[in-house]
Parts: structure tokens; sequence; C-alpha cells
């Protein structure tokens, strides 16, 4: 049996392409299968993305929500 984490980690490397709203999708579905709720818009940040705190429509591709369909696997220029 996978671990929570184990299990996300599984999601993002099963797809080269997955999006952040993709994965977030898949995050609430893992949750939801261990009777969780999430309590947040997203489920975290795209490393050296560095998004501001608290600033929910600054930039939903820096975040892992709904709103990011980009690649999170890409060269960010």
């Amino acid at each position: 049996m996978l671990t929570r984490a184990a299990a996300c980690r599984e999601a993002l490397l099963a797809d080269s392409r997955p999006t952040g709203g993709q994965l977030h999708a898949e995050l609430l579905a893992l949750a939801a299968t261990s009777g969780w709720t999430p309590a947040g818009w997203h489920c975290g940040h795209r490393v050296g993305a560095d998004p501001p705190a608290g600033v929910r429509d600054a930039r939903p591709d820096a975040y892992i929500c709904p709103e990011h369909d980009r690649p999170l696997r890409r060269t960010v220029a």
C-alpha cells in the first residue's frame, strides 16, 4: 500500500506533461479516498516559482491549482 505522498509522486511521474490543474485534481481525489477535505484553494506551488504569500490571483501557473493549465515540466524563461 502506497502512502499518500508516494501516491502523489506516482501520479506526477505517470504523466510526462501534467498540468497543475491535472495534478490538483489527482491530489483532491487522493484526499477524498482518505476521507480528507482540503481546506485551501491550492495544493502547493512550483519549485522556483516563489509566489507571493496570500495572493490567489497573482500567477495561477505558480501554484498547483485548478486554474493552472500549463505543463508543470517546462523551461521557464
